[in-house]
């Protein structure tokens, strides 16, 4: 079983002025086939943290592994691209690219063919509930819930098993946002994902199989 461990990490922002202890001492495991919500006040370290869950940074000391290596060692580029995709409040669509195209970037970044690029593409927007009628839209043409179910379809082309989430319901209503939590923990559950979802929403956080809150930069769940 492959779970994404962290082991006693700590991160600081620094400036001219002062050293600011982002994380002090952070320690989880995340295994497939949970779905994780870590949740906290605005500023105890929740973004932080899953940005070094997603590879963009590495922490001051400690370690994230994954598959046995940690991100300090790895190449983090191909991390992201192959093994843990990251969901934003914003959804982070291009807006020059199509539906389908936006789906099927992280092959098309792989080398993949586009034919096979887009055909895989294919397969995961309609498993997130978009119609092939929309695959040629662009994304400014589609409801906020629609564009973030095509920013899960391109974590799912790109076969990550981890998805890092954002606040992913931040920026829709109740509704869909209901339909996306629902959709990520059927990756979860039923694709056996390691979800994690970052949240201020306690309706998204009651969803989750653990509940991790964190407090002045340390976990308490």
């Amino acid at each position: 079983m492959e779970s994404l461990l962290v082991k006693d990490i700590t991160y600081s922002y620094r400036n001219k002025y002062q050293t600011v202890r982002a994380l002090g001492g952070v320690s989880v495991e995340f295994e497939p086939g949970k779905m994780y919500t870590i949740v906290g006040s605005s500023g105890c370290g929740k973004t932080t943290f899953l940005s070094l869950l997603a590879g963009l940074d590495v922490p001051e000391s400690g370690s994230i592994e994954w598959k046995g290596e940690s991100t300090a060692k790895m190449d983090r580029d191909r991390y992201r691209r192959e093994s843990a995709s990251v969901i934003y409040q914003n959804f982070n669509l291009f807006q020059h690219l199509t539906v389908l195209e936006n789906a099927a970037y992280p092959l098309y970044m792989r080398g993949m063919k586009k034919n096979e690029a887009e055909a895989k593409a294919r397969e995961k927007l309609l498993a997130v509930g978009l119609k092939e009628e929309q695959f040629d839209r662009l994304p400014n043409m589609l409801s906020g819930g629609e564009q973030q179910r095509v920013a899960i379809a391109r974590a799912l082309a790109s076969g990550s098993r981890i998805i890092l989430a954002d606040e992913p319901t931040g920026n829709l209503d109740s509704e869909n946002g209901r339909n996306i939590v629902e959709i990520l923990k059927r990756l979860a559950h039923e694709e056996n994902c390691c979800v994690v979802i970052v949240t201020h929403d306690q309706a998204v956080a009651d969803e989750a199989d653990v509940v991790l809150k964190m407090r002045d930069g340390k976990l308490e769940g």
